[in-house]
């Protein structure tokens, strides 16, 4: 063979691999049109009460506006069928539920369009305006088998970062637990420094710490009542 004919070979084998790569590293997931309902999205006028304690598990954090008609979320083994994806911007104004069918999908990364009739009011919030909790469940109303790992614009994921976004009044930490030899580590949640913060007003960053070793995680709230103090501990299972 020479030279000529070997870089040819070369060139072709290059663009089947990355063909291949892109087919098996990235596939599209449409909304479960079946259980979803039918007023599945609001967005408010005027500023809502807030929700629950937990509001978005994120691969990353940045001031980049968000592409609002899909976002990306990494795939773990499961058991379950459903993945049930909850929306909500900082200011409270938005909120999504939106379902999708995952029964005997494999691991990896997904691109999950979202149908959204508010493109123009999205387009304006960045990525720390707007967070997006997903979990995997038999059904959207029970506990999660896990949450799995988010991401607005681009599937930039790593094992050992997460941004947990949380709405809670209380001294708040995350607990980490690595269940083979009982070693924990604790974080302490940081206040959202911003002005408007109805939906969730702090974030725990975990950085440095491997989701596939430290899967058992859960919130620890420190609830003071007069001269008692006692835990609240919420679950928050992350499957990498």
């Amino acid at each position: 063979m020479n030279s000529y004919s070997g870089a040819v070979l070369y060139i072709v084998l290059l663009l089947l691999s990355t063909c291949a790569f892109s087919q098996t590293t990235l596939k599209k997931l449409d909304p479960d049109t079946h259980s979803m309902p039918k007023e599945w999205e609001v967005y408010y006028t005027k500023i809502p009460v807030s929700g629950g304690v937990r509001v978005g598990v994120m691969a990353f954090e940045t001031s980049e506006k968000i592409a609002p008609t899909s976002f990306f979320i990494r795939m773990p083994q499961h058991t379950q069928s459903k993945l049930c994806v909850e929306i909500s911007s900082r200011d409270g104004r938005y909120q999504a539920k939106v379902p999708y069918e995952i029964r005997g999908f494999e691991p990896g990364l997904y691109e999950l369009n979202l149908p959204t009739k508010y493109r123009n009011e999205l387009k304006n919030y960045t990525i720390r305006d707007i967070t997006i909790i997903a979990k995997i469940v038999k059904n959207c109303d029970l506990e999660a088998e896990c949450y799995v790992l988010s991401a607005w614009n681009k599937p930039n994921f790593s094992s050992q970062q997460v941004y947990i976004y949380l709405n809670s009044e209380q001294y708040t930490e995350l607990v980490l637990t690595n269940p083979r030899n009982s070693t924990e580590h604790i974080l302490e949640c940081e206040t959202i420094n911003e002005p408007i913060k109805t939906a969730y007003n702090c974030v725990c960053k975990v950085a440095g710490y491997n989701l596939n070793e430290f899967s058992e995680i859960r919130i620890r709230r420190t609830i003071r009542k007069i001269t008692t103090r006692y835990f609240d501990f919420l679950d928050l299972p992350i499957r990498f």
